[in-house]
């Protein structure tokens, strides 16, 4: 049954990469935690996440030789959630932003890192 799973997430990775235009290998910059790989896949006009931060589709909503910006946002019942990604070419860096919105409280998460082209 492991493998079974090992290899669907070896064609899913595989078949991200033969679509992607480019892809952008990140680890999350807190020094006090483990680095935390995440990938993003820049397909057409969206980015698709897959790594330690999480999984999902992103619309790029800005694209410029310094980066993309992209947002994915979704409602769940009462509860609103967005979620930002911006990567910077120039300082080879990434911002994750999240944010969702419940009766009581708002939360915030942000996760800052450095990426590398893996074309």
């Amino acid at each position: 049954m492991q493998l079974n799973y090992i290899l669907l997430i070896f064609i899913f990775i595989f078949s991200l990469n033969l679509y992607a235009n480019e892809r952008y290998v990140c680890k999350n910059g807190d020094k006090n935690s483990i680095k935390l790989i995440t990938n993003f896949y820049i397909i057409d006009k969206k980015i698709v996440m897959s790594g330690a931060l999480g999984n999902g589709e992103y619309k790029i909503l800005n694209t410029s030789e310094n980066g993309f910006l992209a947002v994915n946002s979704s409602f769940i019942g009462e509860e609103f959630g967005l979620e930002s990604i911006l990567i910077n070419k120039k300082n080879k860096s990434f911002i994750y932003k999240t944010f969702i919105n419940r009766e009581n409280n708002n939360n915030i998460v942000e996760v800052k890192g450095i990426c590398s082209l893996a074309n």
